[in-house]
Order: structure tokens, then sequence, then C-alpha cells
């Protein structure tokens, strides 16, 4: 499924999946984990390095493949799923 092309403004890197084509997409900058409470640290948070500037990470688990400069989710690297509650 395509779920189109990056946000302009907004920071994408992308950690190649082991054995495959696929990529996991992840989201950094400066305020990426303000705001939660708990421990980040035990989390998909981390500290990468982007032109020589240690900056706040999250690593999504979407699995995405790219194509002509659009992205389309494959899979999830984990097992994890999000539940509205009503």
């Amino acid at each position: 499924m395509s779920i189109g092309k990056t946000i302009p403004g907004w920071n994408f890197r992308f950690n190649p999946a082991e054995d495959s084509s696929e990529k996991e997409i992840v989201i950094y900058g400066d305020y990426i984990g303000k705001g939660y409470l708990g421990q980040v640290e035990d989390t998909k948070f981390r500290i990468i390095e982007v032109e020589r500037k240690r900056v706040n990470a999250f690593e999504t688990g979407d699995l995405v493949t790219e194509k002509n400069g659009n992205l389309f989710f494959s899979c999830r690297k984990d097992r994890q799923i999000k539940l509205k509650r009503i």
C-alpha cells in the first residue's frame, strides 16, 4: 500500500532491514520523544548522529520499499498494533 512521500521539513532516515530490500522508517529531530512519561530509554527512542550532531530518533517499526520517490508499506518488523478504544 502506498503511503506517499516523506513530508518536507520532517527528518527521516531509513535503516535497512536484514536480508531484504525493505527499509525501516526512522524519524529524528530535536523534539522527538519530548513529553513522554516513564522509561523513554527502554523504548524505540534512540540517540543517533546526523551530520556530526547527536539527535533524538524514533524507530517506527514500519518497513517500506521505495519506488519512484513514493514509500510503500510492506509490514511491521514487530507485532505492535494500535488499538482505538471507544
